[in-house]
């Protein structure tokens, strides 16, 4: 396989289950992307108003993917995008958010797994004035440690075309949600829990109930754009807690003992909701 069809095969993986547009219809965002295999300079990627270095051949989608997260958030201006993961129930949704390597993907895993919808992994985008979480249905990316917690989702990894991390060139397999039998895209839906992974590991995990102290969301929410910007989405974010809104801590355990945690935390404040 050449390099071309290495990198056109990543991007229809990447993409498979965005709609597509028949027609005559011109395109909102046009990227380039370079690509020399014996160039020890790598390649680039560029798109208005970016230009990006690449260093390897895996690096070249998760690259494609961040401009396209990029034209998303400077053309949705009431729009906030977090890092995390988002899954939903009955139509109402929960967005996982945490550190990297807190455990964001394998959680929103199993709970796909006990009949949840997959909305997104780590870029959610969130309507503040409607409260909804839009689905972004990329695939979920398994680190090596979560191969081996979810040996069912890592079944349906696709292992020919790993994707290095765009900033710390760490090796992730990406899993199709659509195509496990368990799982699905789902369609948007209200904000109904805001689930932040605490560090660390705990036997026995925990969930409380947290206030809306916008302090406690900056250091792990990973709130996408820069200093001002993150400040400000805070605190659009801390202003629609409540009100059928609840935000939890979680001292992450195993998946299947943490994720049975948290249905129990969405049945206890959001009525007859999780599983």
């Amino acid at each position: 396989m050449t390099n071309k069809e290495s990198i056109a095969n990543g991007l229809r993986f990447l993409f498979c289950n965005f709609p597509s547009i028949s027609g005559d219809v011109q395109p909102d965002l046009v990227i380039h992307a370079l690509w020399h295999p014996r160039n020890c300079e790598g390649g680039w990627i560029a798109a208005p108003g970016i230009s990006l270095t690449v260093r390897y051949e895996g690096q070249i989608v998760p690259y494609v993917r961040n401009v396209v997260e990029h034209f998303i958030l400077s053309r949705c201006q009431e729009w906030i995008a977090l890092h995390g993961a988002a899954v939903s129930y009955e139509g109402r949704a929960m967005v996982i958010l945490g550190a990297g390597g807190s455990g964001k993907s394998t959680l929103c895993a199993e709970m796909v797994r006990r009949g949840w919808w997959f909305l997104s992994d780590d870029f959610v985008p969130l309507r503040v004035d409607t409260r909804e979480v839009w689905p972004f249905p990329v695939p979920i990316e398994l680190r090596q440690d979560s191969k081996g917690a979810m040996p069912a989702w890592a079944a349906h990894a696709n292992m020919h075309n790993p994707i290095l991390g765009s900033w710390n060139e760490e090796r992730k397999w990406p899993v199709d949600p659509s195509s496990v039998p368990w799982g699905g895209i789902g369609q948007p839906a209200t904000l109904g829990c805001l689930a932040m992974l605490e560090s660390g590991f705990q036997d026995v995990p925990s969930v409380r109930l947290m206030t809306s102290d916008v302090s406690r969301f900056l250091p792990i929410a990973h709130i996408f754009g820069g200093t001002a910007t993150r400040y400000a989405n805070a605190h659009k974010i801390s202003r629609i807690l409540g009100g059928g809104v609840a935000a939890a801590s979680v001292c992450v355990g195993r998946p299947v003992a943490t994720a049975t945690a948290l249905g129990e935390f969405c049945q206890k404040y959001g009525g007859a909701w999780g599983k």
